[in-house]
């Protein structure tokens, strides 16, 4: 009866009731944490994901069109699209056929979503930490960028160069 078993496994049954009497002695304070988190999610207007829904969510999930002011933004994705399935997003551009390049193309747009007024300063520092070579790669050759008030902006762009 006074030998242990190899392997020192008369050992490990040890730790559980002590962790146990922690979770007891904490189990309270816990219930009232969860509670008063429980109550500040209704008061936002949050909803919390059960288990199964949570393993649904993927990060495609976490893109958003139109960013509130409360979201935490942590990168922009350029693309191209058609332009009415792009009809309810906040930073969008027409590009039709015509004779500019890419690059001058692509910089017009990023020109564009840069001074728009509705944009965060947090919006404007992701946009330019787009690496030029990767806007440059979704525009279509021999291209026009236009958009509503684009053309005062041009204009104030030239007279500043």
């Amino acid at each position: 009866e006074g030998q242990r078993p190899a392997g020192g496994s008369a050992d490990a049954p040890a730790p559980a009731p002590e962790v146990e009497r922690s979770q007891s002695v904490s189990g309270p304070s816990q219930a009232a944490d969860k509670a008063e988190i429980d109550a500040i999610l209704r008061e936002e207007q949050v909803k919390v994901l059960d288990e199964d829904e949570a393993a649904q969510v993927t990060s495609l999930d976490e893109l958003t069109a139109v960013p509130r002011e409360d979201d935490v933004l942590l990168f922009a994705v350029p693309f191209c699209g058609p332009y009415n399935a792009l009809q309810g997003f906040k930073f969008r551009v027409k590009v039709t056929p015509g004779s500019s390049k890419r690059g001058k193309a692509a910089k017009a747009a990023l020109h564009c979503f840069a001074n728009a007024p509705h944009a965060t300063a947090r919006e404007k520092e992701l946009m330019r930490a787009i690496p030029d070579p990767d806007l440059v790669a979704l525009m279509p050759g021999n291209c026009k960028v236009t958009a509503p008030g684009m053309g005062q902006l041009m204009k104030g762009r030239k007279g500043k160069s």
